[in-house]
């Protein structure tokens, strides 16, 4: 599942960021609005792309947190929505549900250099409530991401 999407495949990123955004202007809950963008832009994209799961994956959930980013919302709640969402689409996908987390940590993870300290801990904070084990994820996660002068958020 280690796809490597070229420079000239679409952006799976800047559609969900496109498609939320544009849906986050009438609702009244717009983690929820995100986390199922999420879901129906992986479903679409991986019917032509079902090698490049990972990367689908962390696009879409990469490019919904930075439209929840851009709009002043919730990215905690956001980030748990997306989450569950990708989580229950390990059967239909018949892909291990750890497997798919870890494509949506990367993804958010992404979005390190756009948020606070305090938001990365908070939605690290969040993650591990609501799913074991997911804030240690998020956490090496953001770890592997390239150039990141500031030191891992620990709770």
């Amino acid at each position: 599942m280690n796809g490597n999407p070229d420079g000239d495949a679409f952006r799976i990123g800047q559609l969900a960021k496109e498609l939320v955004a544009i849906h986050l202007q009438a609702t009244e809950d717009p983690s929820a609005v995100a986390a199922a963008m999420v879901r129906e832009t992986t479903l679409v994209a991986l019917k032509s792309r079902p090698q490049d799961a990972d990367a689908v994956i962390a696009d879409a959930c990469c490019g919904s947190l930075q439209a929840l980013l851009l709009s002043g919302h919730d990215l905690s709640r956001g980030a748990a929505l997306m989450l569950a969402e990708v989580q229950d689409l390990a059967g239909p996908l018949r892909i291990n549900p750890a497997v798919l987390t870890d494509s949506v940590l990367a993804g958010f993870a992404r979005m390190r250099r756009f948020m606070s300290q305090e938001q990365l801990i908070d939605m690290l904070e969040t993650l591990e409530s609501r799913f074991a084990g997911a804030g240690a994820a998020f956490a090496k996660a953001l770890a592997r991401q390239p150039g990141q002068a500031r030191r891992v958020p620990v709770s």
